[in-house]
Parts: C-alpha cells; structure tokens; sequence
C-alpha cells in the first residue's frame, strides 16, 4: 500500500501503486459533512507524474454535488495526466453523465 490517510465516522480512504499509476479507494458516504476531509487526504495522494490516477468509487455508497465538485478538482490538478473513475454505482454513472463529467475523465466499469 502506498498509503493509507485515514477515515472519519463516515468513510475511508486509502492509495496503492500500481506501477506509475496510482488506485485512490473511497469507501463510505462524500457529502458536505465528508467532502473536504476525504478530498484533503486525496490531494496528499495524488504523486508526481507520469502515472494516471484511478478513483475506485466501487464501495462508495451515496455521493452528492460536492462529491462529485471534489472529482472535477482532482482532476484539475492532475496535469494533464489521466484520471479514471472506477466502481461507479449505475446511479453515480448516470449522474456522471448528466454532468457531462463522463467526458472529463474516464468512467470504467
């Protein structure tokens, strides 16, 4: 594990490598009460390039509009680089969609 931030009451964040890439694991709920704590820990994450970045939602069980404010700022800061968004629930990719955030970043299944 590259490393592990931390959690709070309501969810849980966590990195590993995966050669240059990196895999950042939310766990929980990202809303108001949540969203600057678990983006304050990514951004920590986030490594120096080449890699691509890999947010795995797959355990994420509620996002709201800051969650989802909080995934366009990560990838603001990326330069450049790649961002994936992995393990979205079918009513997160919908939403992603709506946004027009499924043509920021890459939405896996």
């Amino acid at each position: 594990m590259l490393s592990d931030a931390g959690h709070g009451d309501d969810f849980t964040v966590s990195a590993a490598a995966h050669g240059p890439d990196v895999v950042i694991t939310l766990a929980g709920t990202i809303d108001l009460v949540t969203v600057h704590a678990v983006r304050d820990r990514i951004y920590q994450m986030i490594p120096p390039p080449p890699g691509k970045i890999i947010v795995d939602l797959s355990s994420v069980g509620f996002i709201e509009s800051t969650g989802l404010g909080m995934l366009a700022g990560i990838h603001g800061r990326l330069e450049g680089r790649e961002m994936h968004v992995r393990g979205a629930t079918h009513r997160i990719r919908e939403v992603l969609a709506v946004t027009g955030l499924d043509q920021v970043f890459v939405v896996e299944d």
